[in-house]
């Protein structure tokens, strides 16, 4: 779906740089890949899964994680570990700065939110270089994405009694 996707989208519309690849749209999609591969390495990780076809569940079309980097991630053997080794950029910053895992939220939705900042922070340099492009359109659409996460980490905290100062590590109000 992924690869074909690309495809589309440079049919749709081609790079303005005429560098493949660099325009929102295809930023999104790869980097979307990429978070959505770690997320389920990380998974499979933390649950000591071993999958019998180890890319049976990954998508195609990440620029960040090739099945190499993926398996030396899934090889680690704690959580805390994965992490170093998934520290790759772009992911390095937001990897290093997770806040402490807070009780009665899974410490891989924390990994998650952190994330998310990557793509949206990538998605909105890429709406102000191109205002007129696909940029302002993913922005908007990530933003409002952002804000039922948002919504739904609220309603988790409450259930859980969280204290708002660990709850504002949680919610992601700037990028």
């Amino acid at each position: 779906w992924c690869e074909q996707a690309a495809k589309l989208l440079r049919v749709i519309r081609p790079s303005s740089t005429g560098a493949d690849g660099e325009d929102a749209l295809s930023l999104f999609v790869s980097l979307t890949v990429d978070t959505t591969n770690l997320m389920t390495v990380l998974k499979e990780v933390e649950d000591r899964i071993a999958p019998l076809k180890r890319d049976r569940h990954l998508l195609p079309g990440g620029r960040i994680f090739d099945e190499s980097a993926l398996d030396r991630i899934r090889a680690s053997p704690t959580l805390a570990e994965a992490l170093l080794e998934a520290g790759r950029h772009p992911f390095r910053r937001v990897l290093a700065a997770l806040p402490a895992p807070a009780g009665g939220i899974p410490f891989l939705a924390v990994v998650e939110r952190q994330l998310d900042r990557v793509l949206l922070r990538a998605s909105r340099g890429l709406a102000r270089v191109d205002p007129l492009g696909w940029g302002p359109l993913v922005f908007f659409l990530l933003d409002k994405l952002r804000e039922v996460r948002n919504v739904r980490m609220i309603v988790r905290a409450r259930l859980v009694d969280l204290p708002e100062a660990e709850l504002g590590h949680l919610l992601i109000l700037e990028y």
